[in-house]
Order: structure tokens, then sequence, then C-alpha cells
């Protein structure tokens, strides 16, 4: 799980570049997962403590993470797994931090 965050957390930076919007509005960053999408189940959780598995706790993270942010949005795009040929082609494009399905 600790490596799960932790690549999550690098996968922001690299998306999150070039993303900034003016300074009164809010930052949005881009977020791509590849384990699919759960927001029928944990769609407006935000306790952590009550998410299951990878999708479920992603998932209430960035609820969390939006519900008490003033200043910043995270923007989810859930491509299919395993998603690598997708998110490289977006890299090299310059494009990383665009939603697209």
């Amino acid at each position: 799980m600790k490596l799960l965050i932790r690549l999550l957390a690098a996968g922001v930076a690299v998306l999150a570049a070039g993303t900034c919007a003016s300074a009164q509005d809010k930052t949005e960053i881009s977020v791509s997962r590849f384990f699919g999408a759960c927001e029928a189940d944990y769609g407006s959780v935000t306790d952590v403590s009550k998410a299951n598995g990878e999708c479920g706790i992603i998932t209430a993270l960035i609820n969390k993470f939006n519900a008490e942010s003033k200043d910043t949005h995270v923007k989810v795009d859930i491509v299919e797994w395993p998603g690598y040929d997708q998110l490289t082609a977006r890299i090299r494009s310059g494009a990383a931090g665009s939603a697209r399905s």
C-alpha cells in the first residue's frame, strides 16, 4: 500500500505540470487511475477507513482531499488496465496533465 501511495504521489507530481490556473481559480491536478471506477460505491466517501480495495481507498483519499482543499481540485481520469501505453503516450506528447479518454 505504501508503494501504491508513493507511485500515486509521483504520478500527481508528473501530471500536475502545467495545470495551474489563475490565482482566483482552483489549481486542477489530473490523476490517471488504472484500477477502474468505483464511484457508485465510494463516490462520496471521504473516510478512508470505510473504503475497501485499491479503487475504494484511492477514491476516498481523492474525495477527502477535494473536500478539504480550498486551492486545488483533483480530477480523475480512469484508463483501462494496464494503461501503461496510454500514460506513456500522454507523457511523450506533453499532454500528461490533460484528461483524455
